[in-house]
């Protein structure tokens, strides 16, 4: 289930668009496992992932009488980038050159809103929340967050995970975010039978409602004719998604 519960969460607008640019390998495994896959932040490019900014860090320094506050510190981050667990999206009106060169020189984008990507996940196993990545250098001193904390504020692991370096700002990131130790554990009635998350080693795949999410499929400007075919093969497997439009990129044309 998709539900903030984040305050310090900020929102795209329900109108908003957002893609996904996935190679045909993910596309493959999104449209037959019918998942979302989430991943964990220590798995991810950036190591500052779910690291404290530095303003807050020398405030939790200050505060702490111990010895071993580094260490304390240090295993706090820790253990946020493994039990945090990101899908990644670009907020953008207009396909990006970049994203598609960095993500799917061979693949697709998605196309949706952020209200169909929110309600494609009302029947998801796991506790889903969304925010906007806010791009900051860590390491300088966040004097003003600082200051907030002294008032009683705190970084939480989730919100955490919506802070990235500002030379990442021109993905301007959506993320969904998914605590791993927050698992629905969902139980038919019917049957009795009992469906949780499917959890690998670098993450999780949380299920979506694929039709809901996808309002158009569109194929890379370097696409090939054998691409596309894989692509239209993909895509009329499911019955439910042979009416979602497919098209290619008109990026260069």
């Amino acid at each position: 289930m998709y539900e903030n519960t984040e305050p310090s969460l900020i929102e795209p607008s329900d109108d908003a668009i957002l893609w996904r640019y996935l190679s045909l390998r993910k596309l493959r495994s999104l449209i037959e496992d019918r998942s979302l896959f989430f991943c964990q932040l220590d798995k991810l490019v950036d190591t500052r992932e779910g690291s404290l900014p530095q303003g807050t860090a020398n405030h939790i320094r200050k505060s702490l009488s111990t010895p071993d506050k580094e260490e304390k510190i240090g295993s706090f981050e820790d253990v946020n980038r493994l039990v945090i667990a990101v899908n990644c999206w670009h907020i953008h009106e207009y396909e990006n050159s970049l994203m598609w060169d960095a993500y799917a020189k061979q693949g697709v984008a998605i196309r949706t809103t952020f209200a169909s990507l929110r309600n494609s996940l009302d029947m998801a196993f796991s506790h889903v929340q969304g925010g906007m990545v806010r791009y900051i250098d860590h390491d300088k001193d966040e004097e003003n967050r600082a200051q907030s904390l002294e008032r009683g504020s705190q970084w939480s692991a989730i919100e955490m995970a919506t802070l990235k370096h500002p030379s990442f700002e021109g993905e301007k990131e959506f993320r969904l975010i998914t605590n791993l130790l927050d698992d629905v554990t969902i139980m038919n009635e019917s049957t009795g039978e009992i469906t949780k998350p499917i959890r690998i080693e670098n993450g999780i795949f949380v299920n979506v409602n694929l039709y809901r999410m996808m309002h158009e499929v569109i194929l890379s400007p370097h696409c090939d004719d054998e691409s596309e075919r894989a692509v239209l093969s993909l895509m009329q497997s499911r019955s439910t998604l042979a009416e979602i439009p497919v098209s290619r990129s008109t990026l260069y044309h």
